[in-house]
């Protein structure tokens, strides 16, 4: 038995879904870099950033909280196909073209 050539192999959706069923493949959103974060790391920039404005004589009113906000251009997706044992998707800063804009609030 001759099997058909890759090359003219067209998958549909319905055979997608078909195929990840059984397989158990399925699609997550990707959580942001949030989760891959290091909180020890935040937490003592923290206290030492505190220490470091009070042994430079600045006033808690010099410190701004700032954010900022992007377009991210050729963004790579947001969404990724997974095992059903895995429950999150984990994300990563992504690198490329990105237009950033900040934001201040005093």
């Amino acid at each position: 038995m001759k099997l058909g050539s890759l090359a003219d192999f067209k998958a549909s959706t319905g055979w997608i879904k078909n195929f990840k069923s059984p397989h158990g493949i399925r699609e997550l959103q990707i959580e942001g870099e949030s989760l891959s974060g290091d909180k020890n790391s935040a937490h003592k920039f923290k206290e030492t950033f505190l220490q470091s404005v009070e042994e430079e004589g600045f006033s808690r009113d010099d410190v701004y909280n700032v954010d900022k906000t992007g377009v991210n251009w050729k963004a790579l997706p947001r969404k990724s196909l997974t095992s059903k044992w895995e429950s999150t998707a984990l994300g990563f800063s992504q690198q490329g073209t990105c237009y950033n804009h900040g934001l201040c609030e005093r």
